[in-house]
């Protein structure tokens, strides 16, 4: 299944957290996050014995609003991720990339942390393992490849 890699268009300040976005290089595909696990057919639901997903791939594709958008909404433990890495290192700042996957039901999956600036390993780290649980509204007819860059400040 191939990947594409969705792009992130504009900056967006998000108070002790600011989500910037850049036209990240694209991921190269031995780079690319794995579905090694996915037969082709299947959606990943099925795979993992949870119920199936309606209608994969029958919905709107990612775009870098709708990215944002899905961050925003998790604005808040994403904000407890920083305010906890922050108690711990009060000098804490910097950049991280998130990588991860849209799937067709619109889970997010393979999430990892791509790339970090700065004293920000801990808070990037809980952002990626928040990530995992993620739904998104995008039901995007082949897997997405996503890097969102994540720039923390404290303000």
């Amino acid at each position: 299944m191939a990947r594409r890699l969705l792009p992130c268009a504009t900056a967006a300040a998000l108070a002790t957290l600011i989500a910037a976005c850049s036209d990240p290089a694209p991921v190269p595909p031995s780079a690319a996050p794995s579905s090694a696990s996915s037969a082709p057919g299947r959606a990943a639901s099925e795979q993992t014995g949870a119920a199936p997903c309606r209608n994969p791939g029958a919905g709107p594709e990612p775009d870098a609003r709708g990215i944002r958008n899905l961050v925003k909404g998790n604005l808040g433990a994403v904000r407890d991720c920083y305010d906890r890495a922050l108690k711990r290192n009060p000098a804490l700042a910097g950049k991280a990339v998130l990588r991860f996957t849209v799937g067709v039901c619109g889970q997010v999956a393979d999430v990892e942390v791509a790339s970090r600036a700065g004293n920000v390993a801990d808070a990037a780290t809980c952002v990626a393992r928040l990530a995992r649980g993620w739904r998104t509204p995008f039901r995007p007819a082949e897997p997405v490849a996503v890097e969102y860059p994540l720039a923390f400040s404290a303000m």
